[in-house]
């Protein structure tokens, strides 16, 4: 693979939008003077991330599932990613009357309309689920994507697409996608990253490689920046023998979902102390005691770790194969 660089987003913003640096512009152009197309990477669709109250602080979340919502454009309207709820943009807070409203983050809208003002004769092109909305929209995205000058694409461009003449391929924000609360979030993030750079070099293009973040020293983008693949992987392995997660041990998530919060909590602290009572030797079991609200239905969770989940929580097969609405998961 080509070189890759990095750009810190401290130190080189342009004027137009505090997520393009100087060095991304000027790449920008030479690139379309060469005739060759341009793809920027951003896993974030819609215009914001969050629609903000700087008075009183609040944040506009989606009444179904207690999710920030996102700002989308053209109309302009909050909108929830999961459920799909939207709502006009509103001029006022709805809990203090405030008139001092703001927009926070950066979205795959947000980044085309401030290059199009920049570059007005080039063909864009967005790539996400907004733009693949209808069927008739993802059967031509192919053809969309071999006339467009730039792309602006999601997750959804890492896989299954050999894009010709790419010039440039720009990352933008990286730790974006680094803030998920899960033990194999960077390993997921660090594997579509090193899809979406390695696809043009098996193809043989000469093509630049450019990551611009504001964390410049996280370990990821440097390991990522280096194609130190080897050093990522034994760092993480390290990390999860420390902690017990796989592949040194399997983990489990039993998950209820009921339409009133209290119900679907309780139920599941009634397996919770099953499980207590039939714990063997150092098998964890955490309660989450907080419901999560998603499409109206609040979800509950157990997480069991240990090297023979399966085998201890064979007592519940049959409970949890009659009821719907109780489901186990598995992570090796």
């Amino acid at each position: 693979m080509k070189e890759i660089y990095k750009i810190d987003l401290n130190r080189d913003k342009s004027r137009e939008n505090a997520y393009l640096s100087e060095t991304l512009l000027t790449k920008i152009e030479a690139t379309l003077e060469k005739w060759e197309k341009i793809l920027l990477y951003l896993n974030k669709r819609g215009t914001f991330s969050s629609y903000v109250c700087k008075d009183c602080g609040h944040i506009y979340t989606c009444p179904n599932c207690d999710l920030s919502l996102n700002i989308h454009s053209n109309p302009d309207r909050c909108v929830c990613h999961h459920c799909f709820y939207s709502e006009a943009l509103s001029d006022t807070c709805s809990e203090c009357g405030s008139v001092d409203l703001q927009r926070v983050g950066v979205g795959t809208a947000q980044i085309e309309s401030s290059i199009k003002k920049l570059f007005p004769d080039i063909n864009i092109y967005r790539f996400d689920t907004d733009t693949l909305s209808t069927i008739n929209a993802k059967k031509e995205a192919l053809s969309m994507m071999d006339n467009a000058d730039l792309i602006v694409g999601t997750k959804m461009i890492t896989t299954g697409f050999n894009i010709k003449k790419v010039g440039l391929i720009w990352v933008i924000l990286i730790e974006q996608e680094l803030n998920i609360p899960r033990y194999n979030n960077e390993e997921q993030v660090y594997s579509n990253l090193r899809q979406l750079l390695g696809r043009w070099g098996r193809v043989g293009q000469n093509t630049d490689i450019i990551l611009q973040t504001y964390a410049i020293k996280n370990p990821i983008i440097r390991s990522l920046s280096e194609q130190n693949y080897k050093e990522f992987f034994i760092a993480q392995l390290r990390e999860r023998k420390v902690f017990g997660y796989p592949p040194y041990a399997e983990l489990a998530y039993i998950s209820y979902k009921h339409k009133d919060k209290h119900s679907s909590l309780s139920f599941l602290q009634k397996i919770y102390k099953d499980l207590c009572r039939q714990k063997q030797n150092n098998v964890e079991i955490t309660l989450v005691d907080t419901s999560i609200k998603r499409n109206n239905q609040y979800f509950s969770k157990i997480i069991l770790k240990w090297q023979k989940i399966r085998e201890f929580i064979e007592p519940l097969r049959k409970e949890i194969l009659s009821n719907g609405d109780l489901s186990i998961s598995f992570e090796y």
